[in-house]
């Protein structure tokens, strides 16, 4: 774990490790959470999803896994959020060839008695990340490919 001005989790997500209810977004289990997709929550920080096609052959892919997850003090209401960076890759096969692959990073704070998404922001897709305090680098295989800076409004592009 890193320590900085605030708290990162470890991504060590496993297979079987059920949380009770969250009370906070400090005990919100980011590994199984269900961050907004149509086909349910993560499952140990991943998701893997397969539409094949009467033929068997080309189909449909849809990939999410969990980078990290950093507690930060954006938002002036007196509470902290927590920015989540999710990898996701999209391959949709059909009569033409669609593919999307990208980091989406979301910032939610806790509303309501559960986690509310204040913001999305996008990035190039990325394999691992590194947080240090309200800023993430992305990296792919060791090369940078973005450093972002999280405000109240959104994500602030810093270039590597």
């Amino acid at each position: 774990m890193l320590f900085f001005l605030s708290m990162v989790w470890a991504m060590d997500c496993k297979e079987g490790v059920t949380l009770p209810p969250a009370t906070s977004l400090v005990t919100v289990d980011w590994c199984n959470f269900d961050y907004g997709s149509m086909w349910g929550p993560l499952h140990a920080g991943r998701q893997e999803i397969h539409e094949w096609g009467a033929d068997g052959g080309p189909h449909d892919t849809i990939l999410s896994m969990l980078l990290g997850v950093q507690e930060v003090e954006l938002l002036p209401d007196a509470g902290k959020e927590v920015w989540v960076a999710l990898r996701e890759e999209t391959y949709i096969h059909r009569a033409t060839t669609a593919a999307r692959a990208e980091t989406r990073l979301l910032l939610y704070a806790w509303r309501e008695g559960k986690p509310a998404v204040v913001w999305t922001g996008y990035a190039p897709l990325a394999y691992e990340s590194t947080f240090e305090g309200n800023k993430i680098t992305l990296w792919d295989h060791g090369r940078c490919v973005e450093r972002l800076r999280a405000e109240a409004t959104g994500v602030v592009k810093l270039g590597c």
